[in-house]
């Protein structure tokens, strides 16, 4: 009997998990703070202007890039072949991700001044880093 209420609640947490995910098809819940529907969303595009794309020899550092006054951001890690690569990111010195991109919303641009990351190999080898910011 206990193992049937089990699977029960088993089966019911990934449906719940299930329905999240298809109200959710970018992870974010589209509701305001009262739990409201927000109408009218459309996805971030990048300032031009603000927007880059650096090449560099990395082992261990971080590279930087500054996230105060915007409000999203979006950035991705590749090699020398193009192939996505899986880097640290961090915010304001905390770690908060892992993957070759990396894509957050800053509430008034205020809640962190930097976006870093840093590869997982000693060996240097070309890095292409690109962050599109709004």
């Amino acid at each position: 009997m206990k193992s049937k209420l089990y699977c029960l609640f088993i089966i019911l947490v990934a449906l719940t998990v299930a329905a999240i995910a298809a109200a959710s098809p970018n992870g974010i819940l589209p509701r305001d703070r009262n739990l409201a529907p927000v109408q009218g969303l459309r996805a971030s595009s990048a300032t031009p202007t603000t927007s880059r794309c650096d090449t560099a020899a990395k082992t261990k550092g971080f590279t930087n890039y500054t996230a105060y006054g915007y409000l999203h951001h979006e950035a991705t890690v590749v090699d020398s072949s193009g192939a996505p690569v899986n880097v640290k990111w961090y915010q304001d010195g905390k770690q908060t991700w892992v993957g070759s991109s990396f894509s957050a919303a800053n509430d008034l641009g205020t809640d962190y001044r930097t976006i870093s990351y840093t590869p997982y190999s000693t060996a240097s080898r070309s890095l292409t880093s690109c962050i599109r910011r709004k």
